[in-house]
């Protein structure tokens, strides 16, 4: 019996990753090949994966593991989805949540650490923050001169 070689992102490589924020040996990995991909640092076996229906740019774990969100993006002209972000249960992989606030391609994310905040980074030079309750949206970082490559809390 042959089994699976390899797996991994084939198109373009990976776009963002994240550690898992109470296990040392889990992290999530997302690319414009549109996969959501889930991995065993130890093994370094792929866990789960999913597939969207369009690339993603960016990731991270909520605070305790549980959700994940992840931002969508292009790297061409293409904008129909950039700007959209899921919410994504980490057991199940189904989507908690999603919404389009930003028209253009989210570049990062991040929860801050009283796992309160969500914020998204954008090719718009902005930022946009959410309650991380309801996943309401609460503000717009405007005035940077630049789209966002890092945020952090």
């Amino acid at each position: 019996m042959i089994g699976k070689i390899t797996s991994g992102h084939y198109f373009s490589g990976v776009c963002g990753l994240a550690a898992h924020p109470l296990t040392n040996d889990e992290v999530v990995t997302v690319g414009y090949d549109k996969t959501v991909r889930f991995w065993c640092t130890n093994t370094h076996e792929s866990l789960q994966m999913i597939t969207l229906d369009a690339p993603a740019t960016c990731v991270s774990y909520n605070n305790d593991g549980t959700h994940v969100a992840v931002g969508i993006g292009s790297k061409d002209e293409d904008e129909r989805k950039g700007g959209a972000f899921m919410i994504l249960d980490r057991k199940d992989l189904s989507i908690v949540y999603q919404a389009r606030d930003s028209k253009k391609s989210l570049t990062d994310c991040k929860y801050s650490r009283d796992g309160k905040l969500l914020a998204f980074g954008s090719q718009d030079h902005c930022i946009y923050i959410y309650d991380t309750k309801e996943f309401s949206f609460l503000a717009k970082a405007k005035g940077h001169s630049s789209a966002i490559t890092h945020i952090d809390f």
